[in-house]
């Protein structure tokens, strides 16, 4: 269905602030149809308003963050992510895009793909509170049955964990066989 955040989300990134905008030229007219066209949930007219835009001009950034989102939205995640990666050719310096990339890629299995994705936004951007959520949400498995269920999926990504207990209670064994299958 239709996400109505994530096209609020889009409008604020288009038009941040509200302020009224000079006449609109014909590319920017198609822009605004495509989002009002997403914006009701017309995914393929939207589609073909941005096609429409990057035909004529393949490095507009708004079109290709439409596009992303719209693919992103119908679960087209191959397609959001070849959209963004032009986002990213084109404005190389936004955080967001990053995120967005790193999303689409998370959501076709490639982990540690999206994990750097989401580490150059923060190192674009040290503060993007989406990029930092992403990444500590991340668990690393212990493959041991039971355990990684008793710690709500594995063991945090990104933190340093001590594995403690008697001697011969096989410790190093099992961080062995933790870091051989992560």
């Amino acid at each position: 269905g239709f996400n109505e955040k994530l096209a609020n989300e889009l409008l604020h990134h288009l038009n941040p602030g509200g302020e009224p905008k000079p006449k609109a030229s014909k590319e920017e007219a198609l822009v605004q149809s495509g989002l009002s066209l997403y914006g009701e949930g017309k995914w393929g007219q939207a589609l073909q308003e941005m096609d429409k835009v990057l035909a004529d001009n393949p490095k507009n950034d708004r079109a290709l963050l439409i596009k992303g989102d719209i693919y992103f939205e119908r679960e087209r995640f191959d397609r959001a992510e070849d959209a963004y990666k032009q986002l990213i050719d084109v404005v190389q310096d936004s955080d967001m895009a990053f995120v967005k990339l790193g999303d689409a890629i998370m959501k076709q299995g490639r982990k540690a793909d999206a994990e750097e994705q989401f580490s150059r936004a923060l190192k674009l951007n040290p503060e993007n509170q989406d990029a930092q959520d992403r990444l500590e949400s991340q668990r690393i498995l212990t493959y041991v049955s039971g355990l990684d269920e008793r710690m709500d999926g594995g063991i945090p990504a990104r933190y340093i964990v001590l594995v403690a207990g008697r001697a011969g209670s096989m410790k190093s064994s099992l961080v062995f066989n933790i870091l051989y299958n992560h």
